[in-house]
């Protein structure tokens, strides 16, 4: 567990060229399941080494590992733009750990003032992605803050999810088949 966090990981996620092929290579090989998908959906993201917001053609496949882990495969539309992190070409790390958060900012904040970098981050709203192209290293993360992904001091790539998405945009994205796959978050962070 990473102490600025405070909660086990409920995800293992990794970047994918073709999620489907991915997923059936686990389910057979590994009898990971059930599976949940969303369907292609276009986001916004902050990418983080770029400075800039794209609009990302992507989807999201879950399969459940354990009782509290999932693996999730990532899969952008190659024919669109990607931030780094999401570009299996040239993103230096592919996997990552997701942890539930009550709120991504201070928890951010906390990751980045022990040496990690924000590499990538959800835009919900045109001013989150203008502060957030606007932000010099050393000013303080946006309020708003969504989903995020940082890269700590030791290596690792850390998404941090806000809690509050359980009950509406994950529901909406996969369905209720979500309690069936993925861990929720500890009731707590709902609170």
């Amino acid at each position: 567990m990473i102490p600025a966090i405070g909660t086990p990981p409920f995800q293992i996620g990794t970047l994918a060229r073709d999620a489907q092929a991915a997923r059936d290579r686990h389910d057979r090989g590994f009898g990971v399941r059930p599976w949940i998908s969303s369907d292609w959906n276009s986001g916004h993201f902050w990418d983080g080494m770029a400075n800039e917001v794209v609009e990302v053609r992507h989807r999201v496949m879950f399969g459940r590992l354990t009782g509290d882990i999932a693996l999730e495969f990532i899969e952008v539309d190659p024919a669109g733009p990607a931030p780094r992190a999401w570009d299996l070409d040239r993103a230096e790390i592919t996997a990552h750990l997701g942890y539930w958060c009550r709120d991504t900012r201070p928890v951010a904040e906390a990751l980045l003032a022990a040496g990690g970098a924000m590499v990538m981050a959800r835009v919900t709203g045109p001013e989150l992605g203008d502060a957030l192209t606007a932000r010099a290293v050393a000013d303080p993360l946006p309020a708003g803050l969504d989903t995020c992904y940082i890269a700590t001091a030791e290596g690792l790539l850390v998404e941090l999810v806000p809690a509050a998405i359980w009950g509406g945009r994950l529901r909406a994205s996969f369905g209720d088949a979500i309690d069936d796959v993925l861990a929720a978050p500890p009731s707590g962070l709902l609170a």
